[in-house]
């Protein structure tokens, strides 16, 4: 049975991520994010992190499909 308290935090990590890609997105001009390293590793790991919890989160919807 799929556990509500991890989904619920799988889901606001999610939002979270998402939240924090679009603040870049507004705050940092192409050339900008081009330019910097830093920010494109930073970038490449908040879609790492929000991709690790979508795939948590499947895992938990994957244990309830086969309890039922």
């Amino acid at each position: 049975m799929a556990d509500e308290r991890v989904i619920s935090v799988k889901l606001e990590q999610i939002e979270q991520y998402h939240g924090e890609l679009k603040e870049k997105q507004a705050t940092l001009s192409r050339s900008e994010f081009l330019q910097s390293t830093t920010e494109q590793r930073a970038v490449e790991r908040m879609f790492e992190n929000a991709i690790q919890a979508c795939s948590d989160l499947d895992e938990q919807f994957g244990v309830e499909e086969v309890s039922a």
